[in-house]
């Protein structure tokens, strides 16, 4: 039944899905990875948004210190937090 495959489609992506992105969140380093974070979280955002809503403090915290260690002559900045403008508000 279509109430059955959506249950265990969230069950999925929440027992699955979020761990795995947490974790991914816990080891991402926006100075060296490159791939930017937005690229792998943002596809999830239709169904896990509210739940996401849990990793944006790191997310916050990590641009955060990442841009105190920013140089305002590198456009790089720009391209880590313009992809978050509309998710964090």
């Amino acid at each position: 039944s279509i109430s059955s495959s959506s249950s265990s489609f969230s069950l999925l992506l929440s027992t699955m899905i979020l761990p795995k992105l947490k974790k991914g969140v816990d080891e991402w380093h926006p100075k060296f990875d490159p791939v930017p974070i937005h690229a792998w979280l943002h596809p999830w955002l239709p169904w896990l948004e509210k739940e996401m809503e849990e990793l944006y403090p790191v997310i916050r915290y990590k641009i955060g210190v990442a841009l105190a260690e920013w140089h305002p002559s590198d456009p790089s900045a720009l391209n880590i937090i313009s992809p978050w403008a509309k998710v964090f508000n």
